[in-house]
């Protein structure tokens, strides 16, 4: 989809994009000042969908580092993926000695376990479940 859309806007292809289209302008709709900016879809504005795409390739990128990072360890070295928030500037990939690797992994089940059954009582207390 992110190929898709670079062919789209920056060679034209499939009918290209009118520069238009990443217009934001203020504009009066039923009598009121709006400001409207570019839209992907109906719900999903082009900023969103820009960061979703670089959130995206970002990780993929860490991940492909760290695979063939990983083949060259020293004797000892494993790696653990902690997910972090989207945005943020710290990696989610730890370089650990392999005695850390299980611990750590079984914290990080067990805090997602949590979280799950967190998110699910919070469900159950605003539907009146």
């Amino acid at each position: 989809m992110a190929i898709a859309s670079r062919d789209r806007s920056n060679h034209f292809k499939d009918g290209g994009v009118d520069a238009e289209v990443f217009l934001v302008a203020k504009m009066t709709i039923g009598g009121e000042a709006k400001v409207v900016v570019p839209m992907w879809l109906d719900n999903l504005t082009v900023r969103e969908y820009l960061q979703h795409t670089w959130y995206n390739l970002m990780s993929f990128v860490e991940q492909f580092t760290i695979g063939f990072l990983a083949m060259r360890f020293k004797e000892g070295l494993g790696f653990v993926h902690i997910p972090k928030p989207a945005g943020s500037l710290i990696s989610p990939i730890v370089v650990l000695p392999d005695k850390a690797v299980n611990p750590v992994m079984q914290v990080m089940s067990i805090l997602q376990k949590n979280s799950t059954r967190k998110e699910s009582d919070s469900t159950k207390t605003t539907t009146g479940t």
